[in-house]
């Protein structure tokens, strides 16, 4: 994996790149020209010729992908003279391939220096996971619900992947606000100011509730039980960690980091399944 150069912080767009595949592009060409070395006929042959530019093709697109100007320069010089027609005389293949294989040395030493003039980082199995994912890591109902929080989920996820784990959880938090809000009104109760712009904070919101479940205890005991549930994952969020990340403290571990995405994605989940058939 590799930054976009112009994309490094502000989005987190990545741009997904394998050096081995160039790398193996261009060991499939220097086969292929050692076999047009000692049969320059390799050169005249339609469909040889042909398979030696699919194979040119490839390895310039890994180039153009690793942004190897130089060896991206080499190689198209490499495609103009081997796609010279009427190369009937046995002089004129033979100086071709010799042409050829001139040429590969110094495109191996511009790829091997432009190579190390880049720096690449490399994610585990599981952290590629999590950016290869994305949204994914979420239940579909979630996102499909919770539209507004889609980009803050995405992010943590993200953070999560580049061991960021303090912004992992402080990008969970925003997510939890919308679905305290949305909880909030689903439940009838109130969750914006009367007479100023703006929601009222996470306990205001989560105490009006209170006062909501408790008639609805005695109203109707099914929604009680209903509303309980999800009521009493909100309040384990904010005391256990939602509180203490708006607040200076403690950075979070990777293994605190995924406890909390894993609570975000049962409360989401859960609250999704529940707000579903609201209108």
């Amino acid at each position: 994996m590799i930054y976009d150069h112009d994309k490094l912080t502000d989005a987190w767009e990545l741009l997904k790149i394998e050096p081995h595949k160039a790398l193996t592009a261009f060991d499939v060409l220097v086969a292929l020209a050692k076999v047009a070395h000692q049969d320059p006929q390799f050169y005249a042959d339609q469909e040889r010729s042909q398979h030696f530019h699919g194979c040119l093709d490839a390895l310039i697109r890994h180039l153009e992908r690793l942004e190897l100007k130089a060896s991206i320069c080499e190689a198209h010089d490499l495609k103009l003279i081997t796609m010279l027609e009427g190369l009937t005389a046995q002089s004129d293949v033979e100086k071709l391939a010799e042409a050829v294989m001139d040429r590969l040395p110094r495109m191996s030493r511009h790829i091997q220096r432009e190579l190390e003039e880049r720096t690449f980082y490399c994610l585990s199995r599981k952290e590629a996971q999590y950016i290869e994912l994305g949204l994914d890591v979420f239940d579909k109902r979630v996102y499909r619900t919770f539209p507004k929080a889609t980009g803050n989920l995405e992010e943590a996820v993200k953070c999560l992947a580049f061991e960021r784990y303090t912004a992992c959880v402080f990008h969970l938090a925003r997510p939890m606000e919308t679905a305290v809000r949305m909880m909030g009104k689903h439940m009838g109760v109130t969750v914006k100011f009367k007479r100023k712009k703006g929601y009222l904070l996470w306990g205001q919101i989560t105490y009006n509730m209170t006062h909501r479940l408790e008639k609805l205890k005695k109203s109707d005991p099914d929604e009680h039980v209903k509303w309980l549930r999800v009521y009493g994952m909100i309040e384990c969020v904010g005391k256990v960690w939602r509180n203490e990340t708006m607040h200076p403290g403690p950075m979070y571990t990777q293994e605190q980091a995924e406890q909390v995405l894993e609570t975000v994605k049962l409360f989401l989940k859960h609250l999704a399944e529940v707000v579903g058939d609201q209108p």
